[in-house]
Parts: structure tokens; sequence; C-alpha cells
């Protein structure tokens, strides 16, 4: 894969009418394979250009800030078109409010398009892949560093994704896992709401975030689900912080929960370098446990983190992706010691 970026642009400070930025992109891309004799029916390469005219402009007003950024691709093909508003304000005080818009057209990535491989099962040509489109909406608001909610809402058309040829939902089951490029041309709407809060009381810190996300689709290809999230997420930090010794030794120790909820979690191919959609195993619903210390004195900074440190309680079926066991408990121990001020 061999790739030349050029790019020019105009930057300015207009005072009253804001600061902007106009570019002009010209990206030239060539992407060749190795010919297999197996698969002569399959092009060898991808060459292609693409110019982009890009205008950035942002305007502080005096209860608000202005975002403004948009980018046109002026070749048909292989196209990356957005645009996106964001308002930012503080209408109180320690108040921030933010209020946003994206809007997307991008072409599939090129391991969709074109993908040839010794094994002959990689090996294919999708010229006709629709672009996929999303527009979303996202807010956020917040209180100095108590607390902070934020909501996403997004629609995506033409879906592109790798899934694997056999069916998990139907009793198929084949070991060498092969996949295939699928486009689904029907809508997914995925909402995301979050919740950050941030509590300190003495020396004391209590630290969450929790995420809840839910999405909506009709599949084409049966109960397949295309797009794979856990409905639940939460990390929550118990700390502890003080200075001591006349405040030339500064520390942090306490404890980190992670969790999330089951959900057909997606799997890396090592092949194309890339992840796909199953439906073979769920993974999630165990919590996970880490103790951490961190201290500093003077030029020398010292960690330790104990890592999954309950994973003997959760009967050892804990997996970081559907075929990858998630680590036992480990500790981790780094020192940095500047020599020099």
């Amino acid at each position: 894969y061999i790739r030349n970026d050029n790019l020019i642009y105009l930057k300015s400070n207009l005072n009253k009418l804001g600061k902007f930025k106009l570019s002009f992109s010209l990206i030239d891309f060539e992407n060749n394979f190795k010919d297999y004799e197996f698969s002569d029916e399959l092009i060898l390469e991808l060459k292609d250009s693409q110019s982009n005219l890009n205008f950035n402009w942002q305007k502080d007003f005096k209860l608000f800030k202005l975002k403004l950024d948009l980018n046109k691709s002026l070749n048909e093909n292989y196209i990356a078109d957005y645009q996106s508003i964001s308002l930012i304000s503080m209408p109180l005080k320690n108040v921030t409010f933010n209020l946003g818009a994206i809007n997307s057209n991008k072409s599939p990535n090129l391991n969709f398009t074109l993908f040839r491989s010794a094994y002959e099962e990689y090996n294919w040509h999708n010229p006709d892949l629709e672009n996929q489109k999303s527009s979303t909406l996202y807010s956020e608001i917040g209180y100095k560093e108590l607390i902070k909610i934020s909501g996403e809402y997004s629609i995506i058309d033409n879906y592109t994704f790798f899934q694997e040829l056999s069916s998990g939902l139907t009793g198929e089951i084949f070991n060498n896992r092969i996949i295939t490029p699928k486009q689904i041309n029907t809508e997914i709407n995925y909402f995301k709401f979050k919740l950050f809060s941030k509590i300190d009381f003495g020396k004391f810190s209590f630290i969450n975030t929790g995420q809840y996300q839910e999405k909506d689709q009709t599949s084409e290809f049966g109960e397949l689900s295309t797009l794979n999230v856990p409905k639940w997420l939460t990390r929550n930090t118990l700390m502890f912080s003080s200075s001591v010794f006349n405040n030339s030794l500064f520390f942090q120790t306490g404890f980190t929960f992670n969790y999330f909820t089951k959900f057909w979690a997606d799997y890396y191919n090592p092949v194309v370098s890339e992840f796909v959609s199953q439906n073979f195993k769920e993974i999630g619903d165990f919590p996970r446990i880490d103790f951490f210390l961190n201290a500093k004195i003077q030029q020398t900074r010292v960690f330790i983190k104990v890592e999954h440190l309950n994973s003997s309680m959760t009967g050892y079926d804990y997996y970081s992706d559907p075929f990858t066991p998630y680590r036992d408990l480990s500790v981790r121990f780094g020192l940095v010691w500047n020599f020099f001020q």
C-alpha cells in the first residue's frame, strides 16, 4: 500500500469574523497484491486519486463558542465527505454546555473493496459497495469536575462489516472461521447515554463513569447483530491521595472496579487485520478489580498495579474477545528516575 498526501492551506485570524482555515489536499494511492494462480479472475491492484476541499471556522461570541468543519471530496470514488458543527457555552458559572451534529458520507475502506491472499477463501473484489452514511447528534452538560452528563444519537445507513460464513445461531461451526465482507442496506439507530462524576471528600476521591447504550436495527442476515455493543459499562475508582514527610512524598492508592454486560463481541481476524461480527459466543458479565499505588518523591516516580485481583473468584470465565481469555491476576511495577531536573 503506497499513499502520497499533498496539502496546501491558508490560515488566518480575522478578529471579529473569527479564525478560519481553508485547505486543499491531493491524495494518490496504490494498493497492490501478489498474483496467486487460483484466483486469476480478480484484479491485482487499486489505483486512484482523490482531492479534498476543507473549511474550518471558529468564532468566540460573548456567551458561547461556535465551530464549523466541512470536507468535500471532489472525485466520485473513495470519498470522505463530512459536515460538523458544535456549540460550546458557559451559560452559568462553572457550568459548561456542548451541543453538536456530524453528518458523514464515506466509502468503505480498501479491505472491503479488494483483498487477495494465499488463503483461497480470502479473495474478493466488491467495486459496487455503497457509501456508508451516518448522522449524529450529541450533547454534554457539566458542572466543574463534579458531574458531566452526555448523550449521543446516530443513524447509520449501509453499514459495512465482516461476517463469518458459518452461523452459530443455526448450529453451524467452521473451525477455520472464514469471513467475507458484507453490507447491510437497512438503517441502524444507535443511542448512548454517559454519566461521569468525581466526588472529593477530604483526601479521598470517588470517580465514576457509567454508560448505557442501545441500538435498533432490522438485519437482513437473520438474527445476526451487525453492530455489537454491551448495554451497560461502568468504571468506578476509590482513591486516597496525600503528601507526607513535609510534602516531599506524594502518593495515591486505591481500587478500580470495571464491568460490562454480556454481548456478541467482535473478534480480531489477523489475515485481514479487521474485526469480525460473530454470534458464537457472548462475553462479559464479570467484574474486574484492580489495585494501584502511585508515588512521587523529587525526581523519582514509582507505581505498583495488581490487575484482576479477583480473578480466582469469578469462575475463570472471562474473555477479552470471544476466543481470547482475559489475563489472570498479574502484578506490574514501574520506576521512572530523572537524573537531571
